[in-house]
């Protein structure tokens, strides 16, 4: 199984930035953006699927792989992190997944995506969105639960 993991509305949330903006945005201490609860269901769900991941986010835009890797393992992440979505001009995170998988040879079955922002088909059937803003922001519990569905059936 591999993972498309975003970052914003998955793991860092809006109280999150709020809370690194507070702190002066201090660029050696990004990992504080990624919110413990979320941190936690989403390696329990990359645990659980034995899932290769991929990064979607628009992170992938300012850091190299190793820097993320980097800031997801100081805030407690330890995945397998495979590579990244290669940016498109138009930024379309549904067609950059798409690229990826028609280079990976990966069909619709094999992955699954955490992505706050809208993906089109035929990947909605295949899609988490938890939100960026709000009491329920990140991935938690009910994300969880909704990805084990997508994937177990």
């Amino acid at each position: 199984m591999f993972v498309f993991l975003d970052i914003d509305g998955v793991l860092a949330t809006e109280d999150t930035w709020d809370e690194w903006f507070a702190l002066g945005s201090p660029t050696d201490r990004k990992h504080e953006l990624l919110d413990p609860e979320c941190v936690k269901y989403v390696q329990r769900l990359c645990d659980r699927l034995k899932a290769k991941v991929v990064i979607s986010s628009s992170w992938r835009c300012s850091h190299s792989l190793g820097e993320l890797v980097g800031i997801l393992e100081r805030a407690g992440l330890m995945l397998d992190v495979v590579g990244y979505t290669e940016s498109r001009f138009d930024f379309d995170r549904g067609r950059e997944i798409a690229d990826y998988m028609e280079v990976h040879d990966l069909r619709p079955q094999d992955v699954l995506i955490l992505e706050d922002a809208e993906v089109v088909d035929p990947f909605e059937a295949r899609t988490v969105r938890p939100c960026f803003r709000g009491d329920d922001a990140g991935f938690r519990g009910p994300q969880y639960t909704e990805a084990l569905r997508l994937v177990e059936g």
